[in-house]
């Protein structure tokens, strides 16, 4: 009976360390005018240059990302999104709209690196582009991130 109960108690602990991870809490920003939810266990980085989230701190350990640009931005809109040209193997486009907001959804998992998995949302409002990565981590909840991205203004 004491083995059932620390089996139960094991498990408990694990399926309550996991839900706690993943209960949400939300970033706005109003100054570019956005709001996005992410996991409340996770660090938050942001500012200029975008919104960062992971399980440690900083650009480097970010599983999830938010870059932005004024589309009149040219050198800012070549940085993000000048990378070199990504190989068709592999590679998957579609449209998508999140929250009222069109772009396009890109899928990308090399033969040659399949653990080298990304996913990019691109969306595209009248003078800001926004660009959403899971930084090369494949993660189911990525969807429930990007999904819950809305503009404030």
């Amino acid at each position: 009976m004491k083995i059932i109960i620390s089996i139960i108690l094991v498990v408990f602990v694990w399926i309550n360390n996991f839900s706690q991870e993943y209960k949400w809490k939300e970033f706005t920003d109003p100054t570019i005018g956005y709001s996005v939810k992410y996991p409340s266990g996770w660090k938050v980085t942001s500012g200029k240059g975008g919104f960062y989230c992971g399980k440690k701190s900083g650009f480097e350990n970010g599983e999830y990302s938010i870059f932005f640009s004024e589309t009149s931005n040219a050198e800012r809109m070549d940085m993000l999104f000048g990378k070199e040209e990504l190989p068709e193997e592999g590679k998957v486009i579609k449209p998508i709209t999140i929250n009222g907001i069109s772009g396009f959804h890109a899928i990308l998992t090399p033969k040659i690196r399949p653990d080298e998995y990304s996913e990019t949302i691109v969306l595209k409002t009248e003078s800001i582009w926004f660009k959403i990565e899971n930084n090369s981590v494949k993660d189911e909840h990525f969807k429930l991130f990007y999904e819950s991205f809305k503009l404030l203004k």
